[in-house]
Parts: structure tokens; C-alpha cells; sequence
């Protein structure tokens, strides 16, 4: 059995904080730590692949785009 780990996450009131408008240094080390652990962080968002922001020093495994349909991968997972 697989025992693969996989959290979803959205984008605005999740990944941002809504109030100031930007990703924190708290998130993007929660991120980190997940991915040092080996559980795999995507994201699944209405927003178009150009309009997913950046997360400095954090590369997602996939990213679902336009509420599912267009998704991107890394070849390796």
C-alpha cells in the first residue's frame, strides 16, 4: 500500500493573507516543512496559470488551474 501524502490548497484566505494582501514568512515556512516531510503541495484554484502568484523559495507539484480544468505537474510525481 502507498502511503503518499497530498494537501490541496487555495489561494486567496488560505495561501494569502487576505488582510495584507501577500503570502507570510509563517505560510511559506509551513510549506517548506511540508515538503521536507514528503507530502506532496498543489494548488487548485479558478485563477488562470498566469495569475497564480509566486511563493518565493516554495515550488508546488501541481497546480490546478480554471476550477479543474487545466492542471500542471512535475514530471516526477
Amino acid at each position: 500500500m502507498d502511503n503518499t501524502k497530498i494537501i490541496f490548497f487555495d489561494i486567496d484566505g488560505t495561501l494569502i493573507d487576505m488582510e495584507k494582501k501577500c503570502v507570510t514568512e509563517k505560510m511559506l515556512e509551513t510549506l517548506r516543512r511540508l515538503q521536507e516531510k514528503g507530502i506532496i503541495i498543489c494548488i487548485a484554484t479558478g485563477r488562470s496559470p498566469m495569475d497564480v502568484p509566486k511563493f518565493q523559495g516554495v515550488e508546488f507539484d501541481a497546480i490546478i488551474n480554471f476550477n479543474g480544468l487545466s492542471l500542471w505537474k512535475q514530471a516526477d510525481i
